[in-house]
Order: C-alpha cells, then structure tokens, then sequence
C-alpha cells in the first residue's frame, strides 16, 4: 500500500445479485495480488445481497448502501470512492481469475503510457458450464480502429488509472461503457492482454441480452460521435494500421468498418480519403 490508500480499487456494483455473487465476490476476495480494496455499493436491491455481502468480514472491502439510482449513477459513485491507483472492474456475477490483478497490475505498472486495459475471456452460463472464449483485438491502433465499429472490451475485465478521471455518461444508457472506452482511447493508449483472465456470465437477464435493442441505437450514436472524432484527429491513419493488422482474412470486417464510417460521414471530406485507403490496401 501506498500509505493508507491500495494500489488496487476493485469497484463493484451490485444489484438484486442473486445467487452468483458469493461466487463473484470469493473470486477477488482469493486473487493471489493482496493490495487492493473491493468498494462494493448496494444500489437498493430488495433480494439477500445486503444479507451475502455483509457474510464476508475481510476488511479489504468498504460496503455502501444506497436507494435506487441506477448503474450508472452507481458506478460514477464507486469511483469516487475508489482510493487505488487503479481502478478493476468487476460484475457481479462473474468470476476473476486468482492471477487477474496482478497480471493487469504489473502490465500497467511496466507500461505507463498504457490507461485502459482489458483482456481475454471465457462466457460460461448459468450452470457454469463453458459456452466458449472471446479473444479481444491487443494493440492501440486496432482497438481503436475496432472501436469505430463495435465495443472489443469485456467491461469486467477492464482495468484504468484513476488519474485520467473516468466517468460514466448518462447520456449513453446501456452502453455507457462503450462510450466511455471511446472516449478514453482519445485521451490515452489502450490495450488487451492476450490471456484469459475472467469467467463472463451470459443468462437472459443479462443487460446485454434483456436491453438488445436499446444498446444497438445507443451503440450506433456512440459510433458516430466517436468516428467524427477519431476522423478529426487521424484523418485515415487508424484505417490503415486496421487493415495491416486485420489483413486479407480480415477484409469482411474492414468493409463492415468502412461502411459504419461511410454511413456516419456520407458527404464528407473524409470520404473519398477512405475509399482510396481500402481499395488501395
């Protein structure tokens, strides 16, 4: 620890948990890193996750209770209260590799100018049983590019440096984490790092599953505000480091790309720069 405060804040919003979250709290609880905090905020829930969360007496973990306010406004809370340097996601129905922390810890600390982190994982179901791994894309330049297009970070796997002051946007309800990854990728460098290093629940009551539709609208201005941005200040720079990395097996997803970006900028100066850029590589 750096005097009182830890190197780690482990931010968890909980509401109406359910069964999983003993499990999901166990796998922090046992990482084999032993410096962090685990801010847990009860956002009202009307189950027993007041009754499970005050079961664990570790004194790592700061427990707040409040009324209703939403993810969002719960999230934003936790990182206020954070005292770490870095601040680790955590859902709370998932599971964190032992190893987690430290593996993202010690990326971070061997590469500063890097502020966003996420990393590979596993998508298990409500029995635990395995349904398959996702490997998300690794350096700066394809993330960033990725971005454009669609969210490549798990949200629980993510890691970032509370020095760049991160907050969750009201204005991007259920996908207030895609907006954010955007965002922070203008502001510093982004990576993934290619082990699998959490268990991500999938059921239907799942935010991503029950609220499909919303998120594909929010997730398509997201797009847009982003683009803009990223087209301001790299012209078609990502573009090209895009396609060096995806190559001729990835030209099904540049075109999709090229597309989203199209759509978003149909009569604009960038336009013909693109087009060029593709069919030229």
């Amino acid at each position: 620890m750096n005097g009182n405060n830890p190197k780690i804040s482990v931010i968890m919003p909980v509401y109406n948990a359910g069964k999983y979250l003993p499990k999901a709290i166990e796998s922090i609880l046992r990482q084999t890193f032993s410096d962090f905090e685990l801010l847990i905020v009860n956002d009202g829930s009307t189950d027993d996750s007041e009754k499970t969360i005050r079961s664990f007496t570790d004194k790592r973990i700061r427990y707040f209770t409040q009324t209703n306010q939403g993810l969002i406004a719960t999230l934003n809370r936790l990182i206020q209260e954070a005292r770490g340097e870095y601040l680790a996601r955590m859902d709370q129905d998932d599971v964190a590799f032992p190893e987690r922390l430290k593996i993202q810890a010690d990326f971070l600390d061997k590469n500063p100018d890097v502020g966003l982190l996420g990393a590979w994982v596993q998508v298990i179901d409500q029995s635990n049983d395995l349904l398959g791994t996702i490997r998300y894309p690794l350096t700066h330049s394809f993330i960033r590019a990725t971005l454009a297009l669609k969210t490549c970070f798990a949200h629980g796997t993510i890691m970032m440096r509370k020095a760049l002051n991160p907050v969750y946007s009201h204005e991007f309800l259920h996908a207030e984490d895609y907006d954010l990854w955007c965002r922070l990728a203008m502001q510093t460098r982004i990576a993934t790092i290619p082990r699998v290093l959490y268990q991500w629940r999938f059921h239907p009551s799942s935010t991503s599953s029950a609220l499909n539709n919303d998120q594909k609208a929010t997730a398509r201005k997201i797009r847009a505000k982003y683009a803009k941005t990223l087209l301001a200040e790299d012209g078609n720079d990502f573009l090209v480091a895009f396609i060096a990395e995806k190559g001729e097996r990835g030209r099904s997803d540049i075109f999709k790309l090229l597309i989203s970006l199209l759509v978003a900028f149909p009569f604009s100066k960038f336009t013909i720069k693109l087009l060029k850029t593709f069919f030229r590589h």
